[in-house]
């Protein structure tokens, strides 16, 4: 038995996004499942509709919008910290005691230009992923798999 299916469905923008479903079988049996959406461009996660995001939701005072912008930025940057932890005296990492640290720079740095050739093949590629991903829109069916 699958636990993940990939499914296009349609949603009505107006209403907020529901993360937990309960789905009946042709059997009779009723399960639960939990969806996650891919490609959410605009999305508030205060009151869980995408015409918007929590930098605009209507229902948050200026106080609380900057306070969650806060919060957020703090978490991003916890995030890059664990990705990215600070080497030891001797170059490990903590996270893998056996990789060698990278060649000392001597005091140079990349050049400005190679940072943006990097970030630039780096978007690229993210581009190029997501379009790969993406799927036409088909209409959604139900079929019984035991038929």
């Amino acid at each position: 038995m699958k636990k993940k299916a990939r499914i296009q469905v349609s949603i009505d923008a107006d209403k907020p996004l529901q993360f937990e479903r309960r789905i009946g079988f042709p059997s009779g049996d009723i399960g639960k499942v939990t969806l996650t959406y891919d490609g959410l461009q605009r999305y508030c996660f205060t009151c869980n509709l995408i015409s918007h995001d929590e930098n605009t939701c209507p229902l948050l005072a200026p106080e609380e919008r900057e306070l969650k912008r806060k919060l957020r930025l703090e978490n991003l940057e916890n995030n890059e910290r664990s990705r990215f932890p600070i080497q030891g005296s001797q170059g490990f990492t903590s996270r893998n005691p056996l990789k060698r640290a990278h060649s000392p720079t001597n005091g140079r740095h990349p050049s400005p230009s190679a940072t943006s050739r990097y970030s630039e093949l780096n978007r690229e590629e993210k581009r190029r992923r997501s379009v790969s991903s993406s799927y036409p829109p088909r209409e959604a069916r139900v079929t019984d798999p035991h038929a």
